[in-house]
């Protein structure tokens, strides 16, 4: 699982890797992410009200908004592998 290999992705994160081909990609990604956390396979939290759910597998990490910062930079470029 993507998650479990980079510790933390957020919403848009998943969306990016995942359904950015789709319309609706948020949706969906939010949809998936959603049912992972009903079911206890991934969990959730929010670093602010305007930022999209936090989805990480463990113990919450530290500096999360650092570790989701730098996830930022895969995503790109896999994003860039993808086109």
């Amino acid at each position: 699982m993507e998650i479990e290999r980079r510790r933390a992705l957020n919403t848009d994160q998943v969306r990016a890797l995942f359904f950015k081909e789709l319309k609706s990609g948020r949706t969906k990604a939010q949809e998936k992410l959603l049912k992972l956390s009903q079911r206890g396979r991934v969990k959730r939290c929010r670093i602010a009200l305007t930022e999209p759910y936090c989805y990480y597998i463990g113990p919450r990490h530290g500096r999360l908004e650092h570790l989701l910062d730098l996830n930022w930079v895969y995503v790109w470029f896999m994003a860039g592998l993808k086109t």
